[in-house]
């Protein structure tokens, strides 16, 4: 049964095994797989994933990340700046104005500038994948 490290077990939904970590897919049948594939986790699914590896409920749980991810928006406003080692780096990023055109009148239009908040992952992130 067992292919490589990874393998999966049929329940209500498909489970992903890889190590010690737990991914649990949003629809059964589906797989993780890198550059795309699959579906991307959810909310639901971090917060059941985070429950279950540090044995807090998933209130809890979910009290913990909106917390952890409410704090790094707020710093990344303030200071324009979060970084976590290991990680990466959370920072705001401006985008110039430019001109588009709508597609359904061909009509040009002026789009100003706006603000973006932008992921740079870490060196060591990026080798582990």
């Amino acid at each position: 049964m067992p292919a490589g490290p990874i393998f999966r077990i049929r329940l209500r939904r498909c489970v992903d095994i890889d190590d010690n970590n737990l991914l649990p897919n949003a629809r059964a049948g589906t797989t993780r797989g890198s550059k795309g594939e699959g579906n991307p986790m959810t909310k639901a699914e971090l917060v059941e994933a985070v429950a279950s590896q540090s044995r807090l409920t998933k209130k809890a749980a979910t009290e913990v990340l909106d917390v952890v991810f409410g704090t790094i928006g707020k710093a990344v406003k303030k200071d324009a700046r979060f970084s976590y080692p290991g990680f990466g780096t959370w920072s705001i990023r401006t985008r110039k104005a430019r001109k588009i055109r709508n597609p359904q009148t061909n009509e040009i239009m002026k789009l100003k500038a706006t603000k973006t908040i932008g992921f740079r992952p870490a060196k060591e992130l990026k080798q582990s994948l």
